[in-house]
């Protein structure tokens, strides 16, 4: 266990047993902290899950990953003309803006249509800026066999991106290891030279993880798997 893991898990501990006596106010935690409620199948108002920001480089993945220490809670809030609202609120914990009053929430509109979310404008999201496609398919048919290989997901021993939908055996980022999951990539030439990939099951968001142009990588992972 690297100290990088070390001193995330240390802060995460912390971060739990502080709220334990908060009440929700504002970007508080209260004491259901870290426990997803969210079902992408099954959308309610108050569903929510929790997420922490990472940093690497391509050239040593898993040496240089860092833990930003900053934390974003995607909940529902409103559903109107058949659409629901998710809004990105960061939390008063997050060490971006621990000298600053944190960023007004960022909503996105999410259309459930069947098997499959609808995203058509998702620009400013944390999580789903760079995807090219509208489509979140959540029990898709027709799948291909990804594999994670350092910073980046494969398929066919090349850098998966594109329309295919993929299911990853496992994606790393440290010691947190996400398994047999659904994976989509931004579209080549959608915003540029990045490789980025949304993972996800039919209930949450599990990871969102950009690698840009200069090989460094950004990226959520959720919390509460």
């Amino acid at each position: 266990m690297t100290m990088n893991t070390i001193k995330f898990l240390l802060y995460i501990s912390s971060l739990a047993i502080i709220c334990l006596s908060c009440s929700k106010d504002g970007n508080q935690f209260d004491n259901r902290e870290f426990v997803s409620t969210m079902d992408f199948s099954n959308l309610q108002i108050g569903q929510k899950s929790y997420f922490t920001n990472y940093s690497s480089t391509c050239a040593d993945y898993t040496s240089n990953i860092i833990w930003t220490r900053d934390t974003l809670i995607l909940e529902v809030t409103a559903y109107e003309a058949g659409a629901f609202t998710f809004q990105e609120i960061y939390t008063q914990h997050s060490e971006s803006f621990k000298n600053s009053a944190t960023p007004d929430p960022i909503e996105t509109s999410i259309i459930f249509q069947d098997n499959y979310l609808l995203l058509p404008e998702r620009q400013n999201s944390n999580f789903f800026w760079f995807y090219g496609n509208d489509t979140l398919q959540l029990q898709p048919k027709n799948t291909v066999a990804l594999v994670q290989e350092d910073c980046g997901l494969l398929l066919d021993r090349e850098f998966f991106i594109g329309n295919d939908i993929g299911i990853i055996s496992s994606f790393r980022v440290d010691e947190i290891e996400i398994e047999n999951k659904i994976a989509v990539s931004c579209i080549p030439g959608f915003l540029g030279e990045i490789d980025a990939y949304l993972i996800y099951e039919d209930e949450s968001l599990n990871a969102s993880h950009v690698i840009f142009p200069d090989e460094s990588v950004s990226g959520w992972i959720q919390l509460d798997m």
